[in-house]
């Protein structure tokens, strides 16, 4: 019973003890019941860690899951290895979870108590080492720095051993003295691998720092030589001793950096100084420099013959002021006063020479700094620029006398400066060519001119003002906006390059507008294109002659079908083409008309013509017309002819019936004085037609309608007269003829139609839409009536535009609406109006842009058309259905967008076939 209660009381101790302990240290004891799986944790846990013994878990758990997650496999590993080896101590680094959720760096060490061989129990302490953790990086870290910053600055340690007066060194430090993979090395052979000039000075400084009187401070720059490359290196090497309480050193150490480049440099900007010191006096110019501090000045004898005209070099600053002309004193105590702010000088003035004359003289400078950022002198030049100023003077009169010479010149000319081609003169003559005003002087070309965005001239500009050679324009298109409108001009012009110093400066731009020359010679070139779609389409052969040789053009089918030819004789001599015709007068009498300009006619001519090789003879009645052009020079023949081979050969047979049967019997004379009758008749007949054919032939090089209708009238009057001669086919070619001469007539009428329409642009002012539709359908009314046709129109918005033309455009569309109608349904046309803008997309970008419109739709619910015929519908002679379905010209939209381009608007439509279609006229909406 005793034993027992000393057990317990022993136990009581040792428990009592233990607490006591675990109180007393600063560490966290935990004690791990390894069968019962629990662990107790002492009261530091809380201090040290945030935990209060009621939240903690008695579990192995807790413990488990505050180990860090990269430490945790590692440290509950290590200790169940150590159980089950039954080991008896344990350790570990690792970091453990606070409360707070941070983690502290911790040194876990443990004890196993066992029971016989089975391990029963742990009992460890967990101390709290992020503190050291946290010393330890930052002192690695402060070395770390330490030797990056010696390693940047390219500074190298060294250590003196007094005592045995030895060197220890690194690597940088042994490189610098010339020796490699020595890590120690007596002083003697230091100072030795130094430059012969600087061993004494290194062994006095060497002593001098370690004598206490001297504070321990060593700072030498000197030569040392590489031992295997005998190289030249300077160094600059700084030290501290330290010394005992007796005055004894015990420790000398520092660091050596390579200053072998700093030494080039103040040695290369020392040879500079003396470089530029002889380069500013060599290039004429006076060098200065000035004491901020005291204002004394030091200067070059130049320095003073460019302000004084003197070479005294005992003058005081004031001395120098005093020349500065009286009106430029301003000038330069305002560049010191701008000077005392940025530190630069600069400014021109005019200095009065002691002889009385002016010069200008250009000064320059620089303020310079010591190491306290504080400016102790200033160091300048001066210049004398007299010429240059005088130049630059000079300049200016021919400048002027340019831009006089520009604006009193009779043709355009604009003076563009600079890589931007700045607008710096322009005479009127060119601001009117441009459609500006003298608010453009001063701007980019570009700018003043954005029309030329797109256009050739920009670039074309540039390549002048890059290559420096001229370029020159003829007949050149530009599209420029003028009075309020973009219109198409045309010019003959140069751009020739300005040069300064050989370089392009400038752009001279001379230009002379042609734009009547040019349209006029566009008409006639039109002129000369109706003139060969007329002989193309003329029942009558007829070929054009040009030039003195007489080559062959435009030949109709007519013409080729006479001479046995095909489209290829276009483009050769007559003469080479009909070599028959050498021994015939033709030639000759062509030649004639081309010397005279006088026409040539004749009836019934012979003329003996190669047909496939074979020899024929023909009769024609033709004429030669000479054409002249707007010159009044004769430039071709006109030739036209008509085939009266049969008709001759008729009569040569009807001659010789006559001879024939004039011996015949009394009782034949009156049926033969029938025949001659008839003959007689023929011949009026013929003669009648030839005096057509003349007039014909006179009036062919003005109008054509004439001869057109007195071929519709003969043919009329033959087929009154002949009709129960001819037979079938004759009456055919007849009717043919007719058809011809009536579509060839409708033609020129629609063609001079289009070319008055071209060429007439008549008078413009408000017209009330409403009254033309009005006026239009009245015209129109029978083929309403007649088709059935309901026409729809709504209020009309008035335009400004010529109500004639409008007129044949509304009446043209109408007319064609009623015309294509679909008969399967009665005919519906609405009109109506809007007022849209330029901006709208539906509307042409060649419209103007600050131009308000008025839109007309015309729609139908007619045959309609694909969209892929668009743009030919809206051309000359070109038809979607032939003449047989629907009659007419093919001319009739064509003067519709005439009209409508006439007005500055634009016509389209849409449309799909069987579905009707929309015509849509863009008009200018009336002027204020």
């Amino acid at each position: 019973m005793n034993n027992e209660k000393s057990i317990a009381d022993d136990l009581t101790l040792a428990k009592e003890r233990f607490d006591l302990v675990a109180k007393a240290t600063h560490d966290v004891i935990r004690d791990w019941d390894l069968e019962k799986k629990t662990i107790w944790w002492s009261d530091v846990i809380d201090s040290l860690f945030g935990y209060r013994k009621q939240d903690i878990v008695s579990g192995q758990d807790f413990w488990y899951d505050n180990i860090h997650p990269d430490d945790q496999t590692r440290v509950v590993t290590n200790i169940h290895n150590l159980i089950g080896q039954r080991e008896k101590n344990w350790s570990q680094y690792y970091r453990f979870r606070k409360a707070d959720g941070s983690f502290a760096y911790v040194h876990d060490r443990g004890f196993t108590i066992m029971e016989g061989d089975k391990p029963v129990r742990i009992v460890a302490s967990m101390q709290d080492i992020s503190e050291r953790i946290a010393y330890q990086k930052a002192l690695e870290e402060s070395e770390t720095r330490l030797s990056f910053a010696l390693s940047s600055a390219q500074l190298y340690t060294w250590e003196f051993d007094i005592e045995n007066q030895i060197v220890h060194w690194g690597e940088g430090t042994q490189t610098l003295h010339g020796f490699k993979n020595v890590q120690s090395i007596s002083s003697v052979e230091v100072i030795q691998n130094a430059h012969p000039d600087d061993r004494d000075r290194i062994s006095a400084a060497v002593e001098r720092a370690l004598t206490a009187e001297s504070g321990g401070k060593y700072d030498i720059e000197y030569r040392t030589f590489d031992a295997f490359d005998n190289s030249l290196r300077w160094v600059h090497t700084t030290g501290q001793a330290y010394f005992s309480a007796d005055g004894k050193p015990y420790r000398f150490s520092g660091v050596t950096k390579d200053i072998t480049n700093q030494v080039l440099i103040k040695e290369r900007v020392s040879i500079a100084d003396q470089r530029a010191s002889v380069a500013i006096e060599g290039s004429g110019a006076g060098s200065f420099t000035l004491d901020l501090a005291t204002d004394e000045i030091l200067y070059s004898p130049t320095f003073v013959k460019i302000l004084t005209g003197t070479e005294s070099n005992t003058k005081r600053r004031e001395v120098f002021v005093e020349h500065i002309h009286k009106d430029d004193l301003p000038v330069r105590d305002a560049a010191y006063a701008e000077t005392r702010k940025t530190g630069e000088l600069s400014y021109e003035a005019r200095f009065i020479w002691q002889d009385g004359s002016v010069h200008w003289v250009k000064v320059i400078g620089k303020n310079l700094i010591n190491s306290d950022g504080q400016a102790v002198t200033l160091s300048g030049i001066v210049l004398d620029i007299t010429a240059r100023v005088e130049a630059e003077k000079k300049l200016a009169e021919s400048e002027a006398n340019l831009r006089l010479l520009i604006d009193s010149a009779p043709v355009a000319i604009g003076l563009l400066k600079g890589e931007n081609l700045i607008i710096e003169a322009a005479n009127p003559s060119i601001l009117h060519v441009w459609g500006k005003d003298a608010s453009v002087l001063g701007m980019p070309l570009i700018e003043a001119l954005p029309e030329l965005k797109g256009q050739e001239y920009p670039a074309l500009l540039a390549n002048v003002y890059q290559s420096g050679v001229p370029y020159y324009g003829s007949e050149a298109r530009v599209e420029l906006f003028r009075d309020g409108r973009q219109e198409p001009v045309y010019f003959n012009f140069v751009y020739t390059p300005i040069f300064e110093s050989d370089r392009v400066n400038g752009i001279i731009v001379v230009a002379s507008e042609i734009s009547d020359q040019v349209r006029a010679k566009l008409k006639i070139a039109d002129s000369e294109r109706k003139l060969r779609n007329l002989i193309d389409e003329a029942p009558i052969a007829i070929s054009l002659f040009v030039g003195r040789d007489l080559v062959i053009e435009n030949p109709n089918d007519a013409m080729l079908k006479i001479w046995g030819k095909g489209n290829s004789v276009a483009g050769k001599k007559l003469v080479d083409v009909l070599p028959e015709l050498r021994a015939q007068p033709f030639m000759q009498i062509l030649d004639d008309v081309y010397t005279t300009g006088i026409a040539y006619h004749s009836d019934a001519a012979r003329a003996d013509l190669v047909i496939d090789g074979v020899m024929k003879t023909f009769y024609f009645d033709f004429t030669y017309q000479p054409l002249r052009d707007s010159d009044g020079e004769i430039y071709a023949i006109l030739d036209m002819a008509i085939d009266v081979t049969s008709q001759i050969e008729s009569r040569s047979m009807l001659e010789k019936s006559e001879e024939k049967y004039r011996q015949l019997a009394s009782e034949l004379e009156q049926h033969i004085q029938k025949r001659t009758n008839e003959l007689r008749k023929a011949n009026q007949e013929l003669t009648v037609s030839n005096t057509n054919l003349q007039q014909f032939a006179y009036a062919a090089s003005h109008d054509m309608q004439e001869p057109l209708r007195k071929i519709q009238s003969f043919s009329s009057r033959l087929q009154t007269q002949y009709e129960d001669i001819l037979d079938t086919s004759g009456v055919f070619m007849l009717n043919r003829m007719q058809d011809a001469g009536k579509r060839m007539s409708m033609m020129i009428d629609d063609l001079l139609a289009y070319s008055r329409l071209s060429t007439r642009d008549g008078e413009f002012s408000v017209v009330n839409m409403n009254k033309v539709v009005a006026e239009v359908l009245s015209d129109l009314e029978i083929a309403v009536q007649e088709s059935g046709a309901r026409v729809i129109t709504e209020e009309l918005i008035p335009v400004w535009g010529n109500a004639r033309q409008l007129s044949q455009l509304i009446q043209n569309i109408i007319s064609n609406s009623v015309k294509y109608r679909n008969e399967e349904q009665k005919p519906v046309i609405q009109i109506r109006s809007s007022r849209v803008y330029q901006q709208d997309t539906e509307i042409s970008t060649d419209l103007a842009s600050d131009q308000g419109y008025i839109k007309i739709e015309i729609e139908d619910n007619g045959i309609g058309f694909s969209m892929e015929h668009l743009d030919r519908i809206f051309q000359m002679f070109q038809r979607l259905h032939g003449r047989s379905e629907y009659s007419g010209s093919g001319i009739g939209l064509a003067l519709c967008r005439k009209v409508v381009q006439n007005h500055n608007g634009h016509l389209t439509a849409v449309s799909e076939e069987g579905k009707g279609a929309t015509f849509i006229i863009y008009l200018p909406e009336m002027k204020e």
